[in-house]
Order: structure tokens, then sequence, then C-alpha cells
């Protein structure tokens, strides 16, 4: 069997990983779990593996299609507990010159190309869309109205 070391490294060429995943991976290799803390611990003294360098690229990768509390909340299952108003969070929002409004507008007009929405079947299925994406009932009738749609 290869080394914990070596698959570590080989799933993190891979791609970047959260350490939960990452010890998730590892356990269902069948690898020993002190042996698994090992390798934890010697790849985060590397800086070869970083929650908090995760979950910015993770935010700034999902922010075009979700809302800030779908992404949190995703973190949380990858074992990266954030908050949309947490110091990490904040900073990358502010980085990214996001706002909820214009993410919420821009989702919308993407997803309505071509669609009659004043059938009212498709406005259900735009507002049950962007609810799986996140984003509150109240911020989409708002959006909605200031758009006329």
């Amino acid at each position: 069997m290869i080394p914990a070391w070596d698959k570590a490294l080989e799933l993190l060429s891979i791609s970047e990983h959260s350490t939960h995943d990452l010890k998730r991976k590892l356990q269902k290799k069948g690898y020993e779990k002190e042996e698994i803390e090992q390798v934890l611990q010697r790849l985060s003294e590397y800086g070869y593996l970083s929650d908090e360098r995760y979950a910015r690229a993770y935010i700034r990768r999902a922010l075009p299609s979700r809302s800030i509390r779908l992404i949190c909340q995703e973190l949380g299952q990858k074992g990266i507990r954030v908050t949309p108003e947490s110091p990490l969070v904040s900073e990358v929002l502010e980085e990214e010159d996001y706002s909820e409004e214009s993410q919420l507008l821009s989702v919308i007009l993407r997803r309505v190309r071509g669609k009659d929405l004043s059938d009212e079947k498709e406005r259900r299925r735009l507002y049950g869309y962007l609810q799986r994406r996140g984003f509150s009932y109240h911020s989409i009738q708002k959006t909605m109205i200031h758009l006329s749609l």
C-alpha cells in the first residue's frame, strides 16, 4: 500500500482539499487514524493543506451561481465552519466587490434568457431554482418586482 503521505500529496496535486475531505478520503483508503493525523499535521506545517486557502478559493469559484448563505452551508459540510458574517467571508466578498442584489440579478438574467415569464409555471420554476441556490424568497421577490418580471 502507498504510504498515507504519498497518497495525500497525490490527492492534493489533483485539487485543493479541506482538511476534513482529505481526512475522509484517506480513511476510506484504509489508512490508520494516527498516521492520517500525522500526515495532516505535516501537510499543514508545510503549507500544503490550508482550510482558509481552500475556503477562499471555494467561495470565489461558487459565487457566480450561488448565494453566500448556500456557499457557507456547503463549506460547513466540508468541515469549515463559516458564516456570511465571518471575517474570512467578508474579506473575500470585499475583494470580489460582491453584492447579493447584483449577484441575484445576474443569476436571474442568465436563467431567464429566452423564457416566457408571463407563464406562471416558468415563474415558479425560476423562484424554485433561485431558492435552491440559497437566495431568500424576499430577495427574489424584491428583485423580480424591480425587474418587472
